[in-house]
């Protein structure tokens, strides 16, 4: 079946796809962008990608500008995969915070208590390179191996 387009609705405009390809690609075959997301309002999501039909409700925090979530269970929510390495000061992740002693980091849902964790000598699994930029220097955060 063709796909079913409804971009000239007030509200909720979208494109509809019945197959396994792609409803929708865009391409830019030179320098530009292939899609710019703007709210020229600033208090909505520029972005806001749900994979997997879920039944609850939910509502984005304002002035977000991207928001992905999904509720499949075998598979990553977001994945960022870089497939050339430019370097160990090059990341395929870049966060970016211009406040001075704010959160960097937001975490939320599943936590181990310490108690319950093996933290004796020798029990760090790997680390995980971490680059400043405004310092130049590469670091690292130890991950410890399971809990005991």
């Amino acid at each position: 079946m063709a796909n079913q387009i409804n971009l000239n609705a007030e509200t909720d405009a979208n494109m509809i796809g019945d197959d396994s390809s792609p409803t929708l690609t865009l391409e830019n075959s030179s320098s530009g962008n292939a899609l710019k997301l703007q709210n020229a309002g600033g208090t909505g999501v520029a972005l806001s990608v749900v994979s997997a039909p879920t039944t609850s409700v939910f509502v984005p925090a304002p002035n977000q500008a991207g928001h992905f979530r999904s509720s499949a269970t075998t598979a990553p929510v977001l994945i960022i995969d870089k497939t050339v390495v430019g370097g160990s000061t090059i990341a395929p992740l870049r966060l970016l915070v211009s406040q001075a002693s704010g959160a960097f980091i937001g975490v939320g849902g599943v936590f181990i208590s310490t108690a319950s964790m093996n933290l004796a000598a020798n029990q760090t699994a790997f680390h995980i390179p971490v680059y400043h930029e405004t310092q130049g220097v590469l670091g690292y955060i130890a991950v410890s191996k399971g809990v005991a």
